[in-house]
């Protein structure tokens, strides 16, 4: 750093500090100098000094440029570091922000909530049968009757038919179902980088506008919002923060899958279903059915089945930072 630093603490500097449209060297302004012929060599305008210009002036002229006093509209001079100690002598109020925010994977994920269970007795109940006993391995031979299941409750068979002595019968599907996506996010999975900016009183302003920040400091303007820089000498954007959020996507894609548990089919001797013959597992399988008490004729069915059902959803969008009082630093 400059060493104007330690000597602004107590006062400007006076001169032409560094503007922001091509500022010339600081100095102070002196006596005009005057020409071999003994001619004042100032300039007409009075010897103003300009910030697009050397200063200059007549003999009686004591007006000096003043970097800080000609940055823009809206600009605000600080001193910035990428750390949070405490403001360097010489410097006002520390303003802590956030800069550099990192988002580690997991930082958004979706859970799952079945909002209406799917069915699994609602369909159509295929049936197959043998006389005899046929192999375990594949459906029974010869087709049998389709049953409309609509839920629980008793079938009636139109007509009593004997139990053959071999039933298969295909398992109902699982269908319908809906559930909805719930948003977690894991602000664990946010880092931050804590830096800061101080203010700079008008002793030091001078030095600090034209780069002779303190030890660790540097140099810059501050705007509120994302604006780009201005034209001059402070062009290094630097984007900050009071504070960050994690801002994750809503979970739009939600799908119910399962089971079917346990498929059977109960057989009745009556079409009200009241006086049970017995019950077979539906597998698709060809089984026996000699087994089954009170072996005889049917009149009504009922189908049964338990219901597990899961749900997954998922995001199309990704995980973002809002962040909030957002600053642009403009520094050397």
């Amino acid at each position: 750093m400059r060493g104007l630093w330690s000597a602004a603490l107590f006062g400007g500097v006076t001169g032409c500090g560094l503007g922001l449209s091509g500022l010339a060297p600081a100095g102070t302004l002196g006596d005009a100098s005057a020409g071999a012929d003994g001619d004042d060599t100032s300039s007409e305008d009075g010897g103003a000094c300009t910030l697009a210009t050397s200063c200059g002036g007549d003999a009686s002229s004591d007006v000096s440029a003043s970097c800080a006093m000609a940055l823009p509209a809206g600009w605000t001079l600080v001193a910035y570091e990428t750390g949070r100690a405490a403001c360097a002598a010489g410097l006002g109020t520390a303003h802590p922000e956030y800069a550099e925010a990192t988002l580690s994977p997991g930082a958004c994920s979706c859970a799952c909530s079945v909002t209406t269970q799917p069915t699994c007795d609602v369909g159509t109940l295929s049936t197959q049968w043998a006389q005899g006993v046929s192999s375990p391995s594949s459906p029974c031979p010869d087709p049998g009757g389709q049953f409309s299941i609509d839920g629980p409750g008793c079938v009636g068979v139109p007509a009593d038919v004997a139990l053959p002595q071999s039933f298969s019968a295909q398992p109902i599907p699982l269908a319908g179902g809906a559930c909805t996506g719930i948003v977690m996010p894991d602000p664990t999975k946010l880092s931050l980088s804590p830096v800061q900016y101080c203010d700079v009183p008008a002793a030091s302003a001078e030095a600090v506008c034209a780069g002779d920040a303190p030890s660790g400091f540097s140099a810059c303007i501050v705007a509120d919002g994302n604006v780009p820089c201005p034209a001059g000498p402070f062009t290094t954007p630097i984007e900050v923060a009071d504070g960050d959020e994690l801002v994750c996507p809503t979970c739009d894609v939600c799908t119910v899958t399962g089971s079917c548990g346990s498929p059977q089919v109960t057989f009745f001797s009556d079409s009200k279903c009241k006086s049970e013959v017995g019950a077979l597992p539906v597998t698709g399988l060809c089984a026996g059915t000699g087994n089954l008490p009170n072996n005889g004729n049917v009149a009504g069915v009922e189908y049964s089945a338990q219901v597990q059902a899961t749900c997954a959803a998922s995001s199309s969008g990704t995980a973002g930072v809002s962040p909030s009082g957002p600053h642009t630093l403009c520094c050397r």
